[in-house]
């Protein structure tokens, strides 16, 4: 995963940042993909946004380019 420090998140951020690593998604396409609960994932995308790992925009989520290794 580029350009994002990968200690302090659990395996499920992990799967869901690979997911969008190249590309914005829906919650729901991001859900079929990392094959967990709708809910489970839209918990950690609140998450993962508030920690400003992602970015929100017109629904979809990518990874936030300004995030950088520490």
């Amino acid at each position: 995963m580029a350009c994002v420090n990968d200690t302090q998140l659990s395996e499920t951020d992990k799967k869901i940042l690979a997911v969008i690593e190249n590309k914005a998604l829906l919650t729901e396409k991001i859900t079929e993909e990392v094959g967990l609960p709708l809910f489970k994932i839209r918990s950690r995308l609140r998450e993962l946004k508030s920690n400003g790992y992602i970015i929100e925009k017109d629904s979809l989520y990518q990874i936030n380019p300004t995030v950088k290794e520490e």
